[in-house]
């Protein structure tokens, strides 16, 4: 651990997400933000770090994926491929969400409540199987739930559109285009960051169906997104 580069560190996130290992992919990023704090080494330097050789990799578990992240993740803005992977994490739970919320309704009344939660079992990643009580909770109480995570990433897009720009810009007009850029290193808030950012995490995203649309959703306007709904609303 005590050569753990930084390189391999942004890339982590997106692997395991690739995986469907989302709450690996969770607990990882809430490690490096907390007990991989400048405490035991630098997060931006691209140096060697001053690791602490008595420290337990990874001591973060079982972190709970549904908390308000803005606030332990804004100071790691810089490192735009986990930001990237904490939202995508927020956006595969509202899909779960979504898709859980439209079987219960469309089965409501006229299928069991235990068969309705058997499929909806299937239906949703580990984070969201973990939760039970969302799973097997109320239409009312999920749909809360619902909008806690839409807010979240709305929070995320802001925070991560206020430090640099060009990420999501690139990331939902041509991802393919500014992955093949391949840039090495450049100042934090350029547009060869986020191509490079994209690259380590595009195909995390294309492999999760509809989660450029939740977050082109998220870029528009209010007053557009008002108007023109799409699966970011309504799940459809």
């Amino acid at each position: 651990m005590q050569n753990f580069s930084q390189d391999v560190r942004l890339v982590i996130p997106a692997l395991f997400i690739r995986l469907n290992k989302d709450q690996e992919a969770y607990n990882f990023i809430k490690w490096c933000a907390s007990t991989g704090d400048p405490a035991y080494f630098e997060w931006d330097d691209w140096g060697q770090y001053g690791w602490d050789n008595d420290l337990d990799f990874l001591q973060v578990e079982d972190a709970d994926a549904f908390e308000e992240s803005k606030n332990w993740v804004s100071e790691h803005r810089s490192d735009t491929s986990p930001m990237l992977a904490l939202t995508l994490i927020k956006v595969r739970i509202l899909l779960d969400l979504l898709a859980t919320l439209n079987t219960t309704r469309a089965f409501q009344g006229s299928v069991p409540k235990e068969i309705i939660e058997l499929i909806c079992e299937q239906l949703v990643g580990g984070i969201v199987q973990s939760r039970p009580e969302i799973l097997r909770g109320r239409v009312e109480d999920m749909a809360r739930h619902i909008e806690m995570i839409k807010a979240q990433i709305v929070g995320l897009y802001k925070l991560m559109n206020e430090y640099n720009p060009h990420v999501w810009r690139l990331m939902l007009s041509d991802p393919y285009a500014a992955a093949a850029s391949g840039p090495f290193s450049y100042p934090f808030t350029s547009e060869e960051t986020a191509c490079m950012a994209i690259e380590e995490s595009m195909a995390s995203w294309l492999e999760t169906p509809r989660s450029l649309d939740v977050m082109r959703s998220v870029s528009q306007p209010a007053s557009t997104r008002n108007e023109k709904r799409g699966c970011y609303e309504c799940g459809t």
